[in-house]
């Protein structure tokens, strides 16, 4: 008889393909530093992947499948504040260097 309930509860065991997906997004907003450009979102993707995995732990299938959901769109919310965040610096920083040019070309045009 466990025999026959054996493979049924090797599913519900088995890791939920997304589970990988949604931990890989958690770590990529990482690695794009969503820790200053996005930590609300970084820090939601990791509590949703966590509750994730208890849920799966517990059988609760579709439960693990929505927080996994969500996980992943909060990491690549997390991703796109981050780009966005260091694109910004980079502009500002273009920007600097540009008015210190026209400054220089201002003087140097000055009898």
């Amino acid at each position: 008889m466990l025999a026959f309930l054996s493979p049924a509860a090797a599913r519900e065991r088995a890791p939920l393909p997304e589970l990988q997906g949604a931990a890989d997004a958690v770590a990529l907003a990482a690695a794009e530093g969503a820790s200053t450009y996005a930590p609300l979102e970084l820090r939601y993707a990791g509590e949703q992947l966590d509750q994730a995995r208890q849920a799966q732990a517990q059988g609760d299938l579709r439960q693990a499948r929505l927080l996994l959901e969500q996980s992943k769109v909060n990491s690549d919310l997390a991703v796109a504040k981050s780009r966005l965040g260091r694109t910004r610096e980079a502009v500002q920083v273009q920007e600097a260097a540009n008015a210190r040019l026209r400054g220089n070309g201002a003087a140097a045009e000055r009898p």
